[in-house]
């Protein structure tokens, strides 16, 4: 879960407000498994044990979504700004070339004009 903190750390999104609650069912259920696992207490409910591990996953699986959910936005909206981006750039290309093809008509009707005038005037 920290890798997926860091990843949204470095999208400049700021982590989710499930993020508290999954650590903090992550570290209850350690905390239990811990003291069931370390005292060797076999009349420990199993059941209790399961909850909060059901409760942890269930719990971490809502902070997976909600982080994929807002990289996903965050990719989305790069990719819209790439592409706006993109055909602005397009745009000004393809102004540039007309502006460039106008002015070499402009220029050889000029010129062409010139070469008739000074071919009566000889």
């Amino acid at each position: 879960m920290d890798q997926r903190v860091a990843a949204l750390g470095r999208a400049d999104v700021p982590a989710p407000a499930s993020w508290k609650a999954a650590r903090q069912a992550g570290v209850d259920f350690a905390t239990r498994l811990q003291a069931v696992v370390s005292t060797d207490a076999r009349d420990a409910e199993a059941g209790a044990l399961v909850e909060l591990g059901t409760v942890a996953i269930q719990k971490a699986l809502d902070y997976d979504k909600d982080v994929l959910s807002a990289l996903n936005q965050r990719l989305l909206q790069r990719e819209l700004d790439l592409s706006r981006g993109l055909w602005l750039h397009l745009g000004v290309a393809t102004l540039g070339l007309l502006l460039m093809a106008y002015l070499g008509a402009c220029f050889y009707a000029s010129f062409s004009s010139a070469i008739r005038t000074l071919g009566r005037g000889v």
